[in-house]
């Protein structure tokens, strides 16, 4: 139960701040917030480290994950809540884009909507490169096994820091640049087991104001020279320590919680996905509403863009539960084959 909360929180402080970037960046684009050093500090800081939490986080499952179903079952798992969600809402915000053009601050067609594959459209290049990165992986640890997690990682390292002296397109581009996050997330899920730190050890509040600490100079330090766009190895120890800051926060939350959790927080990460697949859409919506009823404060277009890109998609989360409709996050396990379930099945 207590590692569960402290997943669900750390995903909900995460997608907080993926629903905060995008809407505010959306302000900007509209020309309804201005391009100041104030905004573009805030915009380098959230994301020297917000989507590299998500895929520590998907690291962090992996190997429990291949452990039980095997490599060609875990790249069947993923084809179902990985690469399908990818395609379905690509297809179905793309759609709505072009149809809403004349309102949105895109200009879209139904090539760019079809282009997916070689060129993701934000948000969902995420999930593009998860599913990569998830099939990579796979295959490398069937390749090298689990005692070169260390060396893939370093490996992963490596490609991140020098990742600019090699011309890359969007794919290769997505997977190098994220990968060694998802390493990450690998490598330190086996420390616990493997008698390093303990379990609680984040969530001790010295640890937690190390970590603080650690991620107020860090981000001091970095933005006083960079931004979140210079990539080397400033930018990935920044992105490790805002990882870490998060983890270890919401590691104290779930233990000073553990009597009376706090079951909105954990309702919003345990329904990330949703909220990243919709958020855009439900904020956008909200800024165009606002704007034709002629309210372009700043305060008032930031606040309710944020809590409508986080309720719209849990309220329709939460009716495709009840009313138990098939397909629209994800497909059903068994929509391949059950042969690929386990590793036993493979053999």
């Amino acid at each position: 139960m207590t590692r569960t909360r402290w997943i669900d929180y750390t995903k909900a402080l995460g997608i907080m701040l993926v629903v905060y970037g995008h809407v505010s960046r959306g302000l900007r684009d509209a020309d309804l917030l201005a391009f100041t050093p104030a905004f573009t500090l805030a915009d380098s800081v959230i994301y020297s480290f917000h989507m590299p939490l998500f895929f520590f986080l998907s690291g962090w499952f992996f190997l429990r994950s291949l452990d039980k179903r095997g490599t060609t079952g875990l790249i069947f798992s993923k084809l179902n809540t990985v690469l399908y969600p990818f395609v379905l809402w690509s297809i179905v915000q793309g759609v709505i884009e072009v149809n809403l053009s004349s309102y949105t601050n895109g200009d879209l067609s139904y090539a760019d909507i079809f282009s997916m594959f070689w060129a993701p459209r934000a948000p969902f290049w995420f999930l593009y490169a998860l599913f990569l990165i998830f099939v990579l992986a796979a295959l490398l640890y069937r390749l090298l096994g689990e005692r070169y997690s260390l060396g893939i990682f370093a490996g992963t390292a490596l490609l991140y820091i020098f990742q600019d002296m090699l011309a890359l397109n969007d794919p290769l581009f997505y997977v190098l640049d994220n990968f060694v996050f998802f390493m990450f997330g690998v490598v330190l899920s086996r420390l616990p087991s493997q008698g390093v730190v303990s379990q609680d050890s984040l969530a001790r509040s010295s640890v937690w104001t190390m970590t603080a600490l650690a991620f107020v100079l860090g981000q001091i330090l970095f933005h006083g020279v960079l931004t979140f766009e210079d990539k080397g190895m400033a930018s990935l120890l920044l992105a490790f320590i805002g990882i870490v800051f998060t983890v270890s926060t919401a590691r104290v939350l779930s233990h000073i919680l553990s009597n009376y959790p706090a079951k909105a927080l954990a309702f919003v990460g345990s329904h990330s996905l949703a909220i990243y697949l919709m958020h855009i859409m439900a904020a956008a919506a909200t800024r165009i509403a606002l704007e034709l009823l002629g309210v372009t404060a700043v305060s008032v277009q930031l606040v309710l863009g944020c809590i409508v890109g986080l309720a719209a998609p849990l309220l329709v989360a939460e009716l495709v539960r009840r009313l138990e409709l098939p397909f629209v996050f994800s497909l059903p396990p068994n929509v391949y084959t059950r042969a690929f379930r386990t590793r036993s099945s493979e053999s």
